[in-house]
């Protein structure tokens, strides 16, 4: 099931990389967020939310395009705007796409697959981290994403002499529906990205 799982995110990469319709990325984004949940994943929204305003933001710093509206002095425009979108859910997909791709008991061979190991371990500090009870809840986190920011990277660091394969191994539920119905989701899943990516691509032409 492991080599299934990589060769689906081998064949799901092209589509969704190359992908140019924002609504159809947005698709393709909650797909791989279902199909991660159907792996017994867990989903964080504010982690999420975080890298989606954080990317975005960033990009509008570089106006191109028609004003949308002003804050304050500062203009969004429409093709930063959507480039921003289109660059924060590449990366959100991407953070998906492998955790539910590559488990810890799939060794990849050399430097490499030690690398991939250490990206996977460093994604499921970030999307598996929680702040002190105290500071739980979305408004007082949302306005202080920059602590948590700090709270995040401090505990990676504290950590990083954790074993990836240990990290990745324990921290992964079990699947929440039978192997059967994971594996007709991935074929399904895999013309799905496709059917997307080809519409897009005669939408442009």
């Amino acid at each position: 099931m492991n080599k299934f799982r990589f060769m689906a995110g081998v064949l799901l990469i092209p589509a969704f990389v190359f992908q140019q319709s924002l609504l159809f990325r947005i698709i393709q984004v909650v797909l791989l967020i279902v199909y991660s949940l159907l792996l017994g994943r867990r989903f964080r929204f504010l982690p999420n939310i975080a890298l989606l305003l954080g990317v975005t933001v960033a990009n509008l710093l570089t106006p191109v395009g028609e004003v949308l509206f002003r804050i304050g002095t500062f203009p969004v425009t429409s093709v930063a705007l959507v480039q921003g979108l289109m660059r924060a859910l590449l990366f959100i997909g991407l953070v998906y796409l492998s955790r539910s791709s590559i488990s810890a008991s799939l060794a990849l061979p050399g430097k490499g697959g030690a690398l991939v190991a250490r990206t996977l371990y460093y994604f499921e500090k970030i999307i598996n981290f929680d702040p002190p009870a105290k500071e739980k809840g979305f408004w007082y986190a949302l306005t202080h994403l920059g602590k948590r920011l700090d709270q995040i990277l401090l505990f990676c660091f504290q950590e990083a002499d954790e074993s990836p394969a240990d990290t990745l191994a324990g921290k992964r539920g079990e699947a929440v529906v039978p192997l059967i119905g994971i594996r007709i989701y991935i074929v399904v899943l895999i013309l799905l990205f496709w059917t997307l990516f080809v519409i897009s691509q005669v939408i442009k032409a």
